[in-house]
Protein backbone atom coordinates (compact mmCIF):
# COMPACT_ATOMS: atom_id res chain seq x y z
CA UNK A 1 0.00 0.00 0.00
CA UNK A 2 1.40 3.31 -1.46
CA UNK A 3 5.07 1.36 -1.44
CA UNK A 4 4.75 0.25 1.99
CA UNK A 5 4.73 -3.74 2.94
CA UNK A 6 1.12 -4.09 5.09
CA UNK A 7 1.33 -7.47 5.98
CA UNK A 8 1.14 -11.29 3.97
CA UNK A 9 -1.75 -13.00 2.26
CA UNK A 10 -1.62 -16.51 3.67
CA UNK A 11 -2.92 -20.21 2.47
CA UNK A 12 -3.77 -21.74 5.61
CA UNK A 13 -6.12 -24.81 5.07
CA UNK A 14 -6.84 -24.71 2.21
CA UNK A 15 -8.29 -20.90 2.97
CA UNK A 16 -6.75 -17.83 2.11
CA UNK A 17 -6.75 -15.00 4.54
CA UNK A 18 -5.07 -11.62 4.64
CA UNK A 19 -2.87 -11.13 7.84
CA UNK A 20 -2.55 -7.09 8.03
CA UNK A 21 0.54 -5.33 9.96
CA UNK A 22 2.57 -2.53 10.28
CA UNK A 23 5.88 -4.18 9.73
CA UNK A 24 6.62 -7.91 8.88
CA UNK A 25 9.49 -9.79 9.50
CA UNK A 26 10.77 -12.35 7.21
CA UNK A 27 12.08 -15.69 8.48
CA UNK A 28 11.74 -17.90 5.94
CA UNK A 29 14.76 -19.25 5.52
CA UNK A 30 17.20 -19.80 2.35
CA UNK A 31 15.88 -17.86 -0.51
CA UNK A 32 13.45 -16.06 1.13
CA UNK A 33 9.95 -15.90 -1.16
CA UNK A 34 8.60 -12.67 1.10
CA UNK A 35 12.26 -10.84 0.22
CA UNK A 36 11.74 -11.43 -3.22
CA UNK A 37 8.03 -10.78 -3.36
CA UNK A 38 8.94 -7.16 -1.58
CA UNK A 39 11.39 -7.21 -4.42
CA UNK A 40 14.31 -7.66 -2.55
CA UNK A 41 17.07 -10.21 -4.41
CA UNK A 42 17.44 -12.81 -1.78
CA UNK A 43 19.12 -15.56 -4.66
CA UNK A 44 22.38 -17.02 -3.50
CA UNK A 45 24.60 -18.52 -6.40
CA UNK A 46 25.40 -22.00 -6.53
CA UNK A 47 28.95 -21.80 -5.49
CA UNK A 48 27.81 -20.39 -2.07
CA UNK A 49 24.93 -23.00 -1.20
CA UNK A 50 26.70 -25.57 0.30
CA UNK A 51 24.69 -29.51 -0.30
CA UNK A 52 24.76 -30.56 2.90
CA UNK A 53 24.07 -34.17 4.74
CA UNK A 54 24.46 -35.56 8.02
CA UNK A 55 24.46 -39.49 9.15
CA UNK A 56 24.08 -40.09 13.15
CA UNK A 57 25.72 -43.88 13.32
CA UNK A 58 25.78 -45.87 15.66
CA UNK A 59 28.82 -48.54 16.67
CA UNK A 60 31.61 -46.06 16.12
CA UNK A 61 35.20 -46.58 17.86
CA UNK A 62 36.11 -42.60 18.40
CA UNK A 63 37.21 -40.53 21.35
CA UNK A 64 33.81 -39.30 23.26
CA UNK A 65 36.32 -36.01 23.88
CA UNK A 66 37.77 -35.72 20.05
CA UNK A 67 35.63 -33.86 16.96
CA UNK A 68 37.32 -34.19 13.71
CA UNK A 69 37.18 -32.60 10.55
CA UNK A 70 38.26 -33.05 7.35
CA UNK A 71 39.05 -30.39 4.80
CA UNK A 72 40.29 -30.79 0.61
CA UNK A 73 39.24 -31.94 -2.71
CA UNK A 74 39.25 -35.69 -1.76
CA UNK A 75 36.78 -35.11 1.09
CA UNK A 76 34.48 -32.67 0.63
CA UNK A 77 35.25 -29.91 -2.16
CA UNK A 78 34.69 -26.00 -0.99
CA UNK A 79 33.35 -27.46 2.54
CA UNK A 80 34.31 -29.73 5.03
CA UNK A 81 33.04 -33.39 6.48
CA UNK A 82 32.86 -33.60 10.66
CA UNK A 83 32.35 -36.25 13.02
CA UNK A 84 31.17 -35.00 16.36
CA UNK A 85 30.68 -37.42 19.17
CA UNK A 86 27.62 -37.78 20.62
CA UNK A 87 28.10 -40.72 23.59
CA UNK A 88 29.66 -44.16 23.71
CA UNK A 89 30.32 -45.51 20.13
CA UNK A 90 27.74 -42.69 18.89
CA UNK A 91 27.85 -39.67 16.70
CA UNK A 92 26.85 -37.51 13.94
CA UNK A 93 28.75 -37.86 10.44
CA UNK A 94 28.06 -34.98 8.31
CA UNK A 95 29.40 -33.32 5.01
CA UNK A 96 28.72 -29.68 3.17
CA UNK A 97 30.62 -29.38 -0.36
CA UNK A 98 30.00 -26.32 -2.23
CA UNK A 99 27.29 -26.31 -5.24
CA UNK A 100 29.55 -25.92 -7.27
CA UNK A 101 30.93 -29.14 -7.25
CA UNK A 102 28.14 -31.05 -6.10
CA UNK A 103 26.89 -31.90 -9.54
CA UNK A 104 30.30 -33.44 -10.64
CA UNK A 105 29.84 -35.51 -7.45
CA UNK A 106 27.11 -35.43 -5.08
CA UNK A 107 27.81 -35.22 -1.24
CA UNK A 108 26.00 -38.72 -0.21
CA UNK A 109 28.67 -40.16 -2.59
CA UNK A 110 31.32 -38.39 -0.83
CA UNK A 111 29.99 -38.95 2.52
CA UNK A 112 28.95 -42.81 1.49
CA UNK A 113 32.58 -43.29 0.21
CA UNK A 114 34.08 -41.48 3.52
CA UNK A 115 32.39 -44.02 5.59
CA UNK A 116 32.88 -47.28 3.73
CA UNK A 117 36.72 -46.40 3.71
CA UNK A 118 36.71 -45.44 7.34
CA UNK A 119 33.88 -46.57 9.25
CA UNK A 120 32.79 -49.27 7.48
CA UNK A 121 30.93 -51.45 10.23
CA UNK A 122 28.84 -48.16 11.63
CA UNK A 123 25.04 -49.00 11.45
CA UNK A 124 23.22 -45.49 10.29
CA UNK A 125 20.29 -44.28 12.27
CA UNK A 126 19.07 -41.40 10.94
CA UNK A 127 19.50 -39.17 7.83
CA UNK A 128 19.06 -35.51 7.21
CA UNK A 129 20.14 -33.19 4.42
CA UNK A 130 19.60 -29.60 3.13
CA UNK A 131 20.76 -26.88 1.61
CA UNK A 132 22.89 -24.23 3.52
CA UNK A 133 23.52 -21.27 2.05
CA UNK A 134 27.01 -19.38 2.78
CA UNK A 135 27.25 -16.15 0.48
CA UNK A 136 28.06 -12.31 1.48
CA UNK A 137 25.55 -11.25 4.48
CA UNK A 138 22.43 -9.17 2.97
CA UNK A 139 23.55 -5.30 3.59
CA UNK A 140 20.42 -4.05 3.11
CA UNK A 141 17.68 -6.82 4.02
CA UNK A 142 14.87 -4.21 4.55
CA UNK A 143 12.34 -2.58 2.59
CA UNK A 144 9.44 0.02 3.77
CA UNK A 145 7.87 -2.09 6.43
CA UNK A 146 10.22 -5.08 6.00
CA UNK A 147 13.01 -6.64 7.46
CA UNK A 148 14.66 -9.98 7.05
CA UNK A 149 16.29 -11.82 9.69
CA UNK A 150 18.13 -15.35 9.55
CA UNK A 151 19.11 -17.27 6.42
CA UNK A 152 16.36 -14.97 4.76
CA UNK A 153 19.26 -12.36 5.82
CA UNK A 154 21.90 -14.63 4.55
CA UNK A 155 23.08 -14.16 8.02
CA UNK A 156 25.12 -17.12 8.06
CA UNK A 157 28.79 -17.98 9.23
CA UNK A 158 29.96 -18.89 5.48
CA UNK A 159 33.33 -20.24 6.55
CA UNK A 160 31.39 -23.00 8.92
CA UNK A 161 27.60 -22.62 7.55
CA UNK A 162 26.51 -22.30 11.48
CA UNK A 163 23.28 -20.31 11.67
CA UNK A 164 21.90 -20.40 14.77
CA UNK A 165 23.61 -17.91 16.71
CA UNK A 166 23.78 -15.65 14.56
CA UNK A 167 20.37 -15.83 13.24
CA UNK A 168 19.50 -15.17 16.72
CA UNK A 169 21.20 -11.95 17.06
CA UNK A 170 19.68 -11.30 14.14
CA UNK A 171 16.49 -11.44 14.72
CA UNK A 172 16.70 -9.92 18.60
CA UNK A 173 18.21 -6.88 16.95
CA UNK A 174 15.28 -7.22 14.20
CA UNK A 175 13.20 -6.93 17.36
CA UNK A 176 14.11 -4.40 18.82
CA UNK A 177 14.19 -1.98 15.73
CA UNK A 178 11.12 -3.26 14.71
CA UNK A 179 10.01 -2.15 18.58
CA UNK A 180 10.86 1.23 18.13
CA UNK A 181 9.70 1.48 14.82
CA UNK A 182 5.88 0.83 16.18
CA UNK A 183 6.61 3.26 19.24
CA UNK A 184 7.43 6.09 16.79
CA UNK A 185 5.19 4.78 13.91
CA UNK A 186 7.68 4.94 11.52
CA UNK A 187 8.17 2.19 8.94
CA UNK A 188 10.39 3.61 6.53
CA UNK A 189 13.32 1.46 4.72
CA UNK A 190 15.32 4.99 5.93
CA UNK A 191 14.51 4.08 9.74
CA UNK A 192 14.43 0.38 9.50
CA UNK A 193 18.30 0.85 8.27
CA UNK A 194 18.85 0.94 11.94
CA UNK A 195 19.10 -2.77 12.04
CA UNK A 196 20.99 -3.14 8.63
CA UNK A 197 23.70 -1.11 10.42
CA UNK A 198 23.43 -1.97 13.95
CA UNK A 199 23.58 -6.24 12.55
CA UNK A 200 26.89 -5.09 10.26
CA UNK A 201 28.65 -3.97 13.18
CA UNK A 202 27.41 -6.84 15.75
CA UNK A 203 29.10 -9.21 13.26
CA UNK A 204 28.51 -8.09 9.83
CA UNK A 205 32.01 -7.12 9.60
CA UNK A 206 33.31 -10.22 10.80
CA UNK A 207 31.30 -12.47 8.23
CA UNK A 208 33.08 -10.46 5.63
CA UNK A 209 36.07 -11.79 6.64
CA UNK A 210 34.97 -15.04 6.75
CA UNK A 211 33.72 -14.86 3.33
CA UNK A 212 37.28 -13.47 1.93
CA UNK A 213 38.98 -16.21 3.89
CA UNK A 214 36.16 -19.13 2.61
CA UNK A 215 37.35 -17.58 -1.45
CA UNK A 216 40.78 -17.73 -0.52
CA UNK A 217 41.07 -21.09 1.02
CA UNK A 218 39.41 -22.90 -1.78
CA UNK A 219 42.34 -22.02 -4.23
CA UNK A 220 44.67 -24.00 -2.05
CA UNK A 221 45.82 -27.54 -2.82
CA UNK A 222 45.27 -30.62 -0.62
CA UNK A 223 48.94 -30.17 0.06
Amino acid sequence: DDGFVKGVKVDLLDENIELLSDIVIGADGIDSRIGRWAGLKTLVKMKDMESCLQYSVANIDIKESTMTMYVGHKYAPGGYLWIFPKGKDFANIGIGISGKYSKLKPAVEYLNDFIANEYPDVSILTTVCGGVPCPKIMKNPISNGLLLVGDAAHQINPLTGGGISSGMMGGKIGGEVASEAIKINNFSKDFLSKYSNKVYEVFGKQHDRFYRIKEASSQLSDN
